[in-house]
């Protein structure tokens, strides 16, 4: 096989990154993690059940402060993503890596060697 094949990748939940903002607090004492995002605020929608990265607002553009929450419902109608946030799990990630922006690799067979691109 030659030439270049394309693989589009499905979207998961943890590829989804929704902003947080934890001082407008959603939650009771009965349930601490409870959280409410918009749309807006999700690079895609989320299903109930995924589990996606969540982050919180930065001015800094070295690192990201990053978690991982659980969707727990999804209210189309007024386009709000109801969370169960691990705000204990929060932690800085170094950015490592060229942000692939098209969600595709391109994979060329070349001489019984395999090159991936993205």
């Amino acid at each position: 096989m030659t030439g270049p094949v394309n693989i589009q990748a499905e979207q998961s939940g943890l590829d989804i990154r929704i902003e947080v903002n934890p001082n407008a607090y959603h939650g009771d004492r009965s349930n601490p993690q409870f959280y409410i995002a918009r749309f807006r605020d999700a690079t895609a929608i989320p299903v109930r059940g995924d589990v996606v990265t969540v982050i919180q607002p930065d001015d800094d553009p070295t690192a990201d402060f990053v978690s991982t929450a659980v969707v727990d419902d999804i209210d189309h109608e007024r386009r709000l993503i109801m969370l169960h946030v691990d705000w204990k799990g929060f932690h800085d990630v170094q950015p490592n890596r060229k942000p692939v922006t098209d969600r595709s690799l391109t994979v060329n067979f070349y001489r019984g060697a395999v090159l991936v691109s993205a």
